[in-house]
């Protein structure tokens, strides 16, 4: 199993829906298999084949996400392996207890696996994301708004950023209701309450 061949079952079962928000472009999961596809014969057409090595060096948007699984598609290889992406985008799915229906916002380096396997999380749940391209805490904030967002997943020094900005309360984020935080332990007990914000992992 793969996440291509997963993004292309996931579109057999659940149909078609928004599934990323970029920039306030909003992109189809049908789109994003479409444009890997059209990118994995491109790529072939320029002779890359199964066990080459390429390397997708762009900032967080929809096409560095529609490279990743154009490579897969063709078997070449990308800097993590097909299952283990696979699989860690499974164990999010199978230890965080999530509904479908979330929209969720993400700022994560999609070259980091905390960052792709959040995203890739999204094959295995109906809902949507938005992606942000760099950690802005006034752009994370005003998106949740505006998005009515229920998920985040960060790190705890996004988390202490966002929850030491002093225009906070000037944003309505009480739907955030689910986090996710990697390495929830280092968040300080005094600040996962504020603001709409709750650590509840503990």
């Amino acid at each position: 199993m793969n996440i291509a061949k997963l993004a292309e079952d996931r579109v057999r079962e659940r149909g078609e829906y928004v599934s990323i928000t970029f920039e306030d472009r909003e992109i189809t999961n049908v789109k994003m298999v479409q444009a890997a596809k059209k990118l994995g014969h491109v790529l072939k057409n320029l002779g890359v084949k199964r066990g080459d090595r390429v390397i997708l060096q762009m900032p967080n948007c929809p096409e560095v996400l529609q490279g990743f699984q154009a490579v897969w598609e063709i078997g070449a290889g990308v800097m993590h392996s097909h299952y283990s992406l696979y699989a860690n985008a499974r164990m999010q799915y199978e230890t965080i207890a999530l509904p479908d229906g979330l929209t969720s916002v993400s700022v994560l380096p999609l070259c980091h696996s905390y960052g792709i396997a959040t995203m890739n999380n999204g094959l295995f749940r109906r809902g949507k994301t938005v992606l942000l391209n760099s950690f802005n805490v006034e752009t994370i904030l005003a998106s949740i708004e505006k998005y009515r967002a229920n998920i985040m997943a960060g790190v705890p020094t996004m988390y202490v950023f966002m929850l030491l900005f002093p225009e906070l309360k000037k944003y309505d984020i009480k739907g955030i209701d689910h986090r996710t935080i990697f390495f929830p332990s280092l968040m300080p007990r005094s600040s996962r309450s504020r603001g709409g914000i709750n650590d509840t992992s503990s």
